[in-house]
Formats: structure tokens, C-alpha cells, sequence
């Protein structure tokens, strides 16, 4: 995730001049989807292997991929001041004891 948001830091003029001219709709879709994704790889890589129905992987990984895109979306149209570390930092603050709970609770279902 801190990759994706120095790319967009280092391509700061184009990334601003793309979320004011493209559908912004677009941008999130793509955003939450790649996101979404990240959120597949995070959950895999910490927890290994889970058994849990993909339907129910999917939603969380929309759910929190929601969050994260509205704030990076946030982040982007207040001028991109914080690091990119900061905001990892404070996702994972957020997101990381959720997603334990979560996959535990499913885990058991």
C-alpha cells in the first residue's frame, strides 16, 4: 500500500489533474478494486489459509476497501500532506484488529 501511494505522490500534478477530469466514479471502482485486492493479499499473508466462504471473504474485503478508498480519495483532494507510512499506519491501526476479529468470528462459524 505505501508503494501505491508515493506512485501516486511521485505523479502528484497527474494523479490531482485525473481526479478532477475522468467520472470520479471510475477512479474509486478502480481504486476499491485494487484495494480490495490488497485487502485479499493482507488478510491472506497475516492469518495463512482461512476457511471461510468466499462470499464472505469478498465482503470484507469491499468493506474495508471502501474505507480505505474514501480516505485515500480524501487524502488525494486534501493535497496529499501526510506520508504515505502515516496513512499505512493509520489503516493498520484501524483495520488490522477488525480483521482478526472477523476472520476468528468466521473461522468458527
Amino acid at each position: 500500500m505505501t508503494v501505491i501511494l508515493h506512485t501516486l505522490i511521485d505523479d502528484r500534478d497527474l494523479v490531482i489533474k485525473l481526479r478532477h477530469s475522468i467520472d470520479s466514479g471510475l477512479m474509486h471502482r478502480y481504486m476499491r478494486d485494487e484495494v480490495g485486492n490488497l485487502v485479499i493479499e493482507a488478510v491472506t499473508r497475516e492469518f495463512g489459509p482461512i476457511e471461510i466462504p468466499e462470499r464472505d471473504m469478498v465482503f470484507i474485503s469491499r468493506f474495508f476497501a471502501a474505507g480505505v478508498t474514501d480516505a485515500v480519495l480524501s487524502w488525494i483532494d486534501d493535497g496529499m500532506h501526510e506520508t504515505p507510512e502515516t496513512l499505512v499506519s493509520q489503516f493498520e491501526l484501524l483495520i488490522r484488529p477488525d480483521i482478526a476479529r472477523l476472520v476468528a468470528r468466521l473461522s468458527n462459524a
